[in-house]
């Protein structure tokens, strides 16, 4: 990790550090923002797992923006206490910056590709990747994502998603608790994806919203099957 001309920080898996105009709690200070008031004191954090960098907002005041050669994300501000958003930075080569703050940014690079060896299986390097929902879920993952893509700090809850879809509570359910048993393994896998004190359900929501599930576009059936069960 790189920031400006200052040496670099070397990460190895298991290593955390945070960052932010406070030199006393970060272990990476901007420095460029220390006099300012824009970037919060501790803006985020930084932690290695395995294969994989990953980036958590712990500011309440600012975003911060996650970019690659394949496109950036966008992690909103913490609300309240929720731990804040976070991703896994793109590899080889990623940045972390907060725009509305300054032109500041950390260049993350990965070193050295570690390679499967003593018969691991390749498989076994794809665990911090999530599924796409797929259809029989999408419906369910929509209404229960619906107040997170709002800006809300909480998903939704049955009575909510009932309202929504049309369905009875019972079913609502019933097919959120399908959405989040299809997730868990993978929920269960990924550095981060359960939260202190966070339900299965707020962590597949999170984990859904977070990594853009729902912006992929419905399929041709999942289309078809939603018309039909509102009538």
């Amino acid at each position: 990790m790189r920031y400006a001309d200052e040496e670099p920080h070397s990460f190895a898996s298991g290593t955390r550090m945070r960052f932010g105009r406070d030199d006393a709690a970060c272990q990476i200070p901007v420095w460029e923002q220390i006099n300012g008031h824009s970037l919060s004191k501790v803006a985020g954090e930084l932690w290695c797992t395995g294969r994989q960098m990953w980036v958590r907002n712990l500011s309440t005041a600012h975003e911060l923006v996650v970019a690659g050669t394949s496109g950036s994300q966008l992690l909103p501000p913490r609300v309240g206490d929720e731990p804040g958003h976070a991703c896994s930075v793109p590899l080889p080569t990623g940045t972390v910056s907060a725009p509305s703050t300054g032109a500041w940014s950390l260049s993350i690079e990965q070193l050295r590709p570690l390679e499967p060896e003593h018969g691991e299986l390749l498989g076994a390097a794809l665990t911090l990747r999530i599924d796409d929902i797929p259809d029989r879920h999408r419906q369910a993952a929509e209404a229960l994502c619906a107040p997170l893509l709002a800006g809300q700090a909480a998903p939704a809850t049955y009575a909510q998603i009932a309202e929504r879809t049309g369905w009875s509570d019972r079913v609502a359910r019933r097919r959120v608790q399908e959405l989040c048993e299809h997730y868990r393994p993978q929920i269960q896998a990924l550095p981060g994806g359960r939260l202190p004190q966070e339900t299965l359900t707020q962590a597949v929501a999170r984990t859904l919203v977070t990594r853009n599930k729902l912006t992929a576009p419905r399929s041709r059936t999942a289309q078809t099957t939603a018309a039909e069960e509102h009538g």
